[in-house]
């Protein structure tokens, strides 16, 4: 015997964790709307489950979203070509169970985020256009709501609806919606 075949399963991820991958958009609002448009993009997390207590998860979300430019002639910045936004979040969560299958989880997230937009700017007294970047790296947080469908406890389907706020001395509460649809992995 020796031969004898046995079938293994190999592990993505040691049990008890949560992977999830989302795909949505992302609306500036406030001042943050004067310098990008609406935004598509996707993002990754990775989450221990039961953490202390049963039902709270906290892991980490690494994303990245495009917005589309915007020109604004009533401002020193003359118009934008394009942002790139890239979230690097700490999470905790919190799911009830509606029912076997149905949940919603509100959420937590700190962080930092990278902010990319290349931009033209006027001089006020020249009234001359110079091309400049703004490269930012600097704190975020966020707080929101998913719900979603359960299948046999391994896999999750649902939407997200979250509030976000970057916090930077260069971009100040820069708030912004995230709508997004996602799918789980359970381990």
């Amino acid at each position: 015997s020796g031969d004898e075949s046995s079938s293994a399963s190999v592990r993505f991820l040691p049990r008890g964790f949560t992977m999830k991958i989302s795909g949505g958009t992302i609306i500036p609002l406030g001042n943050f709307e004067d310098l990008a448009g609406r935004g598509y993009g996707t993002s990754l997390n990775l989450a221990k489950q039961h953490i202390f207590i049963d039902k709270i998860e906290a892991g980490f979300t690494v994303g990245f979203y495009y917005l589309a430019g915007e020109e604004d002639s009533h401002s020193e910045i003359q118009k934008t070509d394009y942002a790139l936004f890239i979230p690097l979040m700490l999470d905790a969560s919190y799911r009830f169970n509606f029912t076997e299958n149905l949940f919603t989880s509100p959420y937590l997230s700190v962080g930092a985020a990278y902010l990319d937009i290349p931009y033209t700017e006027q001089d006020s007294n020249t009234l001359e256009n110079s091309e400049k970047h703004l490269m930012e790296f600097g704190p975020a947080a966020g707080a929101g709501i998913s719900a979603g469908y359960s299948f046999d406890e391994s896999l999750d389907i649902g939407f997200l609806f979250g509030y976000g706020l970057l916090l930077n001395k260069e971009i100040f509460d820069y708030p912004f919606l995230q709508l997004e649809l996602f799918a789980g992995v359970h381990f």
